[in-house]
């Protein structure tokens, strides 16, 4: 029968270079882990010899590839030698046969490790002693092997699924595994890891052909299972949900469980590497392709999984390689994705989503940082990779109070998209309290409302001059006593106070705000207003309507005992803060461009009389007072 492997140049891809192998290729075994697989400028500066990275943290095998065809990648138990099979000119096969065979198919080993190989020489342990011998396949035990074997004379028939068997000295010849092949062309073993399955490519038919069939027909996935007596059972195809109208090539079993091959059913991708599990006689679970980098528009085929699942060996005929099909390793490409909600929670206890800020992610043994920026909803999602321990933390750590650092493993999965989960619930900082009532002065003259600063106190004289304020009994504002303490003599420790209070939130509050605060965060300023416990005489409220967070007191209203005491609070907190907001827009571009772009709220509140329990002289004068605070929400 003549040999007939020429699925893909039959199928070409508009997007292909080149055609598919025509050759006899069978399947994947165990290989170690390649070193030098990460992406980046420090992957390739760290770069081993032997390989050479062509991009996507894929790495060409250049030492052991030609400008033949490479393929069918195997590591012995030890990961220091490396099997695989190719088309090149060998000992023997000198000749070359045509397009489709090459020089012939043999099992070629190199040893070394990584991606560091030496030069790799023709494997004769496991040759069949027919015109082409390749593809292994172990069992876990390392003391069986499956092949691929066309018969020795081409065209004379198709291929067969051969063993050998160590025998404890040496290794038996390749015989045909009895009861599995067929008339047809059988290849591609792939043993199960507990040595019960063999998975192979073959283009039989269920039904015995006729003698008018000819032609090619489609390869797709068979399998056969073995008893307690080691006998094979009849081989059956794999159900549709593995095959398909197009080819199915190249299984491995990995050491994850899942069944790993190649087909050529989706549309301008050649051939893609995809898996599936076995769940019940008849059943496996849908597929599942591999992403980037391991497919793409190019024939990717033969996978075959480290031990440790972290790397992937397949063989490939993209660009920049040396010829035909070269083998290639990269990462193997789990999708792992670091996501969560950030919130921060302000003093008030005010918990809004965190946007705009970013979150550092530390590789802790090769400090590589990544980061991302939280969105409107205050969600980020960062991508990991397989084996690794990360440090993550908010950016900017000083802008909140005990921000948590997490520390995230990401073992290496089973799923090929998996999202890992940390949400972080930040406090900010708390940024000191202005309680002026420690400071132990009068802020404002008995009855009245604006601040004992010079220029206020100088204003007040003007109003009494100017019979503005009325201060004798039956006058619109007899509760207002400006002789009851010598209010110039504290007037120039009271704009030293108010000073101090600029200065901090110049200094220290507005670059915080500036460095920690999303486009949407507010610098909240309390100001709240207290008095003395002294009732007021009876008198009105001369001045302009004034609302604060609580109360309106309008031009007129009646100020008078407990009642007049606790709008005089109110009174206060306002006009203190009306003079805050124009000193520091005085003072500070920076404070003066957040209150014209409304960044500022101001929150003003009468809090009545003064609880604190001062003991001095001035106890009741310094009751009259303000206390400020700030905090960005």
């Amino acid at each position: 029968m003549k040999k007939r492997w020429d699925i893909v140049k039959r199928k070409k891809k508009p997007a292909m270079k080149r055609a598919f192998l025509t050759i006899i290729i069978p399947g994947a075994v165990l290989i170690s882990a390649l070193s030098g697989c990460a992406a980046g400028d420090k992957t390739t500066k760290n770069q081993t010899a032997g390989a050479v990275f062509v991009g996507a943290s894929v790495v060409n095998l250049e030492r052991v590839n030609s400008e033949w065809d490479d393929f069918a990648p195997v590591l012995n138990a030890t990961e220091t030698e490396l099997l695989f099979t190719s088309n090149r000119p060998h000992e023997g096969h000198n000749t070359f046969i045509d397009n489709e065979s090459k020089y012939g198919e043999a099992i070629f080993s190199s040893v070394g490790g990584g991606t560091t190989w030496q030069a790799p020489m023709l494997n004769v342990t496991f040759s069949s002693g027919r015109f082409n011998s390749g593809t292994l396949s172990l069992t876990a035990d390392n003391r069986t092997v499956f092949l691929g074997a066309s018969y020795k004379e081409k065209g004379a028939g198709g291929n067969d699924i051969c063993v050998t068997r160590w025998n404890g000295n040496t290794w038996e010849p390749p015989s045909p595994l009895p009861g599995v092949n067929s008339p047809w062309w059988d290849s591609h073993p792939a043993v199960s890891l507990d040595g019960s399955m063999l998975v192979f490519a073959s283009d039989r038919l269920p039904q015995p052909p006729t003698t008018e069939l000819t032609g090619r027909r489609q390869v797709d996935l068979w399998m056969t299972t073995r008893d307690d007596a080691g006998n094979w059972s009849p081989p059956v195809p794999l159900p549709s949900s593995v095959n398909s109208a197009a080819s199915e090539i190249s299984p491995q079993f990995g050491p994850d469980g899942y069944l790993y091959f190649a087909t050529d059913r989706r549309e301008n991708h050649g051939f893609d590497i995809a898996r599936t599990r076995h769940v019940s006689d008849t059943a496996w679970t849908p597929l599942e392709y591999l992403p980037a980098p391991v497919n793409g528009a190019f024939n990717d085929c033969f996978p075959f999984l480290t031990a440790d699942r972290g790397r992937i060996l397949f063989a490939s005929d993209r660009p920049g390689g040396k010829g035909g099909f070269d083998l290639y390793a990269t990462d193997f490409p789990y999708r792992i994705r670091l996501a969560g909600t950030v919130r921060l929670t302000s003093e008030t206890g005010v918990s809004v989503p965190a946007t705009g800020l970013a979150i550092t992610v530390r590789d802790i043994e090769s400090g590589d940082r990544q980061f991302a920026v939280t969105n409107e909803e205050g969600r980020y999602e960062i991508e990991l990779k397989a084996n690794r321990r990360y440090i993550v933390v908010p950016k900017a750590e000083d802008c909140y109070q005990s921000t948590r650092m997490d520390s995230v493993f990401t073992t290496v999965p089973f799923s090929l998209d998996t999202t890992l989960v940390r949400d972080f619930d930040l406090k900010r900082v708390v940024f000191a309290k202005f309680e002026l009532g420690r400071k132990n002065v009068p802020f404002f003259v008995t009855g009245y409302w604006y601040p004992n600063t010079k220029k206020n106190l100088d204003r007040l004289r003007r109003r009494i001059s100017l019979g503005e304020i009325d201060l004798t009994p039956g006058g619109k504002t007899p509760y207002i006593d400006p002789d009851d303490e010598d209010y110039w003599a504290y007037a120039e420790e009271v704009e030293k106070i108010f000073r101090e209070l600029y200065d901090t939130i110049e200094t220290r509050i507005l670059p915080h705000f500036n460095k920690c605060a999303g486009e949407h965060d507010i610098l909240n300023i309390e100001v709240r207003g207290f008095v003395d416990p002294r009732g007021l005489a009876y008198g009105i409220y001369i001045d302009p309507t004034v609302k604060t967070e609580t109360a309106v007191i309008k031009t007129g209203d009646v100020m008078a005992g407990q009642e007049g005491n606790i709008k005089l609070s109110h009174l206060r907190a306002f006009y203190a803060a009306r003079m805050i907001e124009e000193d520091l827009s005085r003072r500070s571009a920076t404070f003066r461009r957040l209150n014209n772009e409304g960044r500022v709220r101001w929150i003003i509140r009468g809090e009545g009389i003064d609880p604190t329990g001062n003991v001095s002289r001035l106890a009741d004068a310094a009751k009259r007072r303000i206390d400020v605070k700030l905090w960005i929400e």
